[in-house]
């Protein structure tokens, strides 16, 4: 736990201000708590001594000891940061700072210590929840953006929703980037979360971080973050560039454009030989770590289009743009909430353009009408340009209604490397059209050449096993798996949980009826006007 404070270390005593202990009673004897004294997001201290010795109260209580710990200060050697921590404290996961001021904190998260005890300050965002709930299959961790007050990282958890855009699912302000930090954070996120981990995770390349995340999500796929991997690529390929002539467009094409192990394979070995460089340190190095970087390695696996954590870092842009990396906490906080509320109206923006159902086709075939009916806009503007690229191929007959070849009308001009056929099954069970590239179980869209099957064959619409509903219009009309399970679990009706969910589902039915128009809308919030006049 950290106090903050300012110049003088004591604020002037107030009339009418409630102290933290006090507080604490007062609550303890309506809600009748677990503990009396309970550190909590809000609390403020007029003193170093008042926040010792309510946290002292409270060890305590559950039967751990305190001490004070590092501490920050500034130009005029105030102490700006005062930590609390368990005695036996080793090593610090995260830590929540509790500014002298009232703060206005939310997505934060609980600090722990390695040692049974543990004082948690947690608070969670239910539309981080509910966008995790549709979008957290593939999402971003960053922790690139740092506070300079605190010299600490604030990293992001984001998500990609059905408009392509960012969407801030939490974030947790760290002290150290150890392992055992990570593995606190990535269990609790999931734990906010609903206990559901994603499919994919992106982020930096950090050894420290990937242990953990081996450790915590076994069975999330772990991809670094290309711009990571290649950040170093000035410095120790610029005087290859400036030398070798075509050198930097023939490495682009190998990092953005391979599709196959094969193609990326037989690309990168004749790099080495066209330009002398198996010698090479820096090449030989992001090489050897390919399988966690390159996307060929990562056929079948669902990224959401993110082959890198530009979109991770677009947010971090955004952030910086909204919260000066000087300020204090509480005003770190404000500002965060005030880029949230922008990000919602521009997704609010997205869903409005995307209900107007004109859209410019390419090339007038009945998948694109179907794409244009389906798809949100910005999604349907990307297979808009997946069927354009289409057009460079022809399609050769190997199986009638089975398999078929993609190949490229051109092949005679692609490098030697480059794979220009490629084979397109129809999928038995439900007529998917799928290719060897693996583009749609990467991207969530079908590539190029399954599209090319699609219009060869005629197909009026595209398969139900080619759509993945997240790209589409209708991503968020769906009640989650968990609360439907509640909803059919009648044992469980006299539970907190149980109630909540059956609230939380005819209330998002409510929402979604209420959304249709204007008319709808106006009604429907006068009645929830009145019935929080009834209940007051």
């Amino acid at each position: 736990m950290r106090h903050r404070s300012s110049v003088p270390d004591e604020r002037e005593p107030k009339k009418g201000r409630v102290s933290a202990f006090e507080k604490s009673l007062k609550s303890y004897a309506d809600n009748k708590s677990n503990v009396v004294i309970n550190p909590a997001v809000g609390v403020s201290f007029d003193s170093h001594a008042d926040a010792y010795d309510f946290c002292n109260l409270y060890s305590w209580e559950v039967a751990f000891g305190i001490r004070w710990n590092d501490s920050t200060n500034n130009a005029e050697e105030s102490v700006m940061v005062q930590e609390i921590v368990c005695s036996c404290e080793a090593s610090r996961y995260v830590q929540l700072m509790v500014p002298s001021g009232k703060p206005e904190l939310s997505n934060t998260a609980p600090v722990s210590t390695d040692c049974k005890a543990r004082i948690q300050l947690r608070k969670s965002d239910d539309n981080g929840w509910m966008q995790y709930a549709h979008f957290g299959d593939a999402i971003t961790f960053d922790t690139t953006y740092r506070s300079k007050l605190y010299d600490m990282p604030f990293a992001l958890f984001v998500g990609v929703n059905n408009h392509y855009q960012s969407v801030i699912l939490g974030g947790v302000l760290m002290q150290h980037e150890t392992v055992e930090s990570f593995k606190w954070v990535f269990r609790e996120f999931v734990t906010l979360m609903g206990g559901k981990a994603p499919s994919t995770i992106l982020t930096g390349q950090c050894n420290v971080m990937e242990v953990a995340i081996h450790e915590v999500l076994p069975d999330t796929t772990h991809k670094w973050c290309k711009v990571h991997v290649l950040s170093k690529e000035n410095e120790f390929l610029g005087p290859i560039c400036s030398k070798k002539s075509g050198f930097k467009d023939d490495f682009q094409k190998i990092t953005d454009s391979m599709l196959t192990v094969r193609e990326f394979e037989s690309a990168w070995q004749h790099l080495l030989d066209k330009y002398n460089l198996h010698g090479n340190a820096f090449l030989s190095q992001i090489y050897d770590s390919r399988h966690k970087w390159a996307k060929p390695y990562f056929k079948g696996k669902f990224c959401a289009k993110q082959t890198s954590m530009q979109r991770n870092e677009c947010a971090n842009h955004m952030f910086k743009g909204y919260v000066p990396l000087n300020r204090s906490i509480n005003m770190f906080v404000r500002h965060y909430n005030k880029l949230q509320s922008d990000l919602d109206s521009k997704e609010r923006f997205e869903e409005s353009r995307s209900g107007k159902r004109s859209r410019v086709m390419r090339k007038g075939v009945p998948v694109e009408e179907h794409a244009a009916k389906i798809c949100t806009r910005t999604m349907f503007e990307k297979f808009d340009e997946i069927s354009f690229q289409s057009g460079s191929y022809v399609v050769d007959e190997k199986e009638r209604g089975k398999t078929y070849l993609a190949r490229h009308i051109r092949s005679d001009c692609q490098e030697c490397w480059s794979q220009v056929e490629f084979e397109v099954t129809i999928r038995a069970e439900d007529g998917a059209v799928v290719c060897e590239c693996g583009l749609r179980e990467h991207i969530g869209m079908p590539c190029c050449h399954a599209v090319k099957v699609m219009i060869h064959l005629g197909m009026l619409e595209i398969p139900a096993g080619n759509i993945v509903k997240r790209w589409t219009m209708d991503a968020r009309d769906n009640l989650l798996a968990d609360m439907i399970e509640h909803e059919n679990d009648k044992a469980a009706e006299s539970s907190e949980s149980y109630r909540q969910s059956k609230l939380f589902i005819h209330a998002f039915e409510f929402v979604k009826f209420c959304s249709r128009s204007v008319l709808t809308f106006e009604v429907g919030l006068a009645g929830l006007v009145r019935l929080g006049q009834e209940r007051l």
